[in-house]
């Protein structure tokens, strides 16, 4: 009798050490991932993308549709960010404008913030300029 809780109990030590060991190895498993799938740049969704991908899904394309809208889209698109080009010192102009308004109206304590924050707004302006 003793032999058979003796039995019983090895089996329920055995059950429970592979539930533990598989427990580990899923936890170290998804933390290996985790670190791998972090340290690569998540993909940008533009506008691009996100129209023709829309399209796509809605209006069920063709592979022949599919290539000649890509072009297209690629086309227009590029047309887009030619003009935003040509309007871009006319928009800095008036953002410039916008800043020294608002710096007439802060205090001497308010403007290390506000240009902390003009910074930080520019760093991005500039990473998305790249990203296009």
């Amino acid at each position: 009798m003793e032999s058979k809780d003796l039995n019983r109990t090895k089996a329920r030590l055995v059950i429970m050490a592979i539930f533990v060991f598989g427990f580990v190895g899923g936890a170290l498993s998804m933390n290996l991932y985790t670190r791998a799938t972090a340290t690569t740049k998540p993909l940008e969704v533009t506008p691009r993308h996100y129209f023709f991908d829309s399209l796509n899904d809605k209006c069920k394309l063709s592979v022949d549709q599919q290539a000649q809208i890509r072009a297209i889209c690629d086309d227009t698109f590029n047309k887009f960010h030619d003009i935003g080009k040509q309007v871009e010192p006319q928009m800095n102009q008036a953002r410039q404008e916008g800043r020294d308004r608002i710096r007439a109206i802060l205090t001497k304590d308010q403007l290390p913030k506000f240009e902390e924050l003009l910074a930080d707004l520019d760093k991005k302006r500039q990473e998305r300029s790249e990203h296009k």
